[in-house]
C-alpha cells in the first residue's frame, strides 16, 4: 500500500496540491471552491432547462400547437388559462386556490356573514371559479371555504402543469434529477482535490496524523456542500425560463 501511495503521488505535483503551507492551501480551496459552486449551480440549471426544453420541443406539435389552437398568453397556453397558469408557476396550487377565492369576493359571489359565508345568487363569472361555486354549499364556514377552495385547485393543477411542461416552464423530475446529478459530479471533482492533497503528502514526508485533518474536512464539507445544491435544484419545478416569464410580469 505505501508502495502504490508514493507511486501515485510522483503524478501530483501541480497546483493547488503542491502550495507547501496547509494555511495556504486552505485560503486557496476555498476562494476555488466558491466559483467552482457557482458554475455549477449554472451549469445544473442550464441541464435542467436543456431538458425541459427538449421535452417542449418534443411536444410542439400538442394540443397547444395546432392550427385550431386560441390565442395562447406569454405562459405558452391558452389566453383563458393564463393567469391561471400563472398563479401555478408563482405559488403552486396555494396560489391557485387563492385566486379562486380572489375572483369569487371580487364578482361579489362570496358574502361574509356571521359563523361563515354564503354564496350570492349565480351569475356568470369565470368558468373554473363558476364550477367551483357549483360544488359549494349555500353557506360554509371560513374553514370550509379554505378546505374546498384547496381542493377544487389540487383538481385544476395537473391539466395546468401539463401546458406549462409542453413549453418548458416548470421542468420534469427527469430533468431535475439530471441537473442535480451534474451539481454532485462538480462536488465530486472539487472534493477529490482535497483527498489527492492528503494522498501526495502520505509519502512526501513523514507528518503528523493531525495535518490530514483539514484537506478531509474540506473535502467532506464540499461534498455535504454539493448534496445541498443539489437538494434544491430537485426541488426546483420552476425552470430558468419560467422564471423569467414571471419577471416579465
Amino acid at each position: 500500500m505505501a508502495y502504490l501511495i508514493h507511486a501515485l503521488s510522483r503524478h501530483l505535483d501541480w497546483f493547488p496540491l503542491t502550495i507547501a503551507s496547509q494555511s495556504d492551501f486552505d485560503r486557496a480551496y476555498a476562494v476555488f471552491a466558491l466559483g467552482f459552486f457557482l458554475f455549477a449551480r449554472g451549469l445544473g440549471y442550464a441541464v435542467l432547462d436543456a431538458l425541459s426544453r427538449a421535452r417542449a420541443a418534443r411536444h410542439d406539435a400538442g394540443p397547444y400547437r395546432t392550427a385550431a389552437t386560441p390565442e395562447r398568453s406569454r405562459f405558452g397556453v391558452p389566453a383563458s388559462d393564463g393567469r391561471w397558469a400563472e398563479a401555478l408557476l408563482r405559488g403552486g396550487t396555494p396560489a391557485l386556490a387563492a385566486r379562486l377565492l380572489d375572483r369569487a369576493f371580487a364578482e361579489g359571489l362570496l358574502r361574509r356573514q356571521p359563523g361563515g359565508f354564503v354564496t350570492a345568487a349565480a351569475r356568470p363569472c369565470e368558468p373554473r371559479v363558476d364550477a367551483w361555486l357549483a360544488k359549494l354549499g349555500a353557506a360554509v364556514t371560513e374553514d370550509e371555504l379554505r378546505a374546498s377552495a384547496f381542493a377544487y385547485a389540487r383538481s385544476l393543477a395537473p391539466s395546468l402543469a401539463e401546458g406549462l411542461l409542453r413549453v418548458g416552464f416548470i421542468s420534469t423530475a427527469r430533468a431535475r434529477i439530471g441537473g442535480a446529478a451534474v451539481m454532485l459530479l462538480c462536488a465530486l471533482l472539487l472534493a477529490s482535490v482535497g483527498f489527492l492533497r492528503v494522498l501526495r503528502f502520505a509519502s512526501v514526508a513523514p507528518v503528523a496524523p493531525h495535518r490530514f485533518d483539514d484537506p478531509i474536512a474540506l473535502a467532506l464539507a464540499t461534498l455535504a456542500s454539493g448534496l445541498f445544491l443539489a437538494l434544491g435544484l430537485v426541488r426546483a419545478v420552476r425552470t430558468p425560463r419560467g422564471s423569467d416569464a414571471l419577471r416579465d410580469d
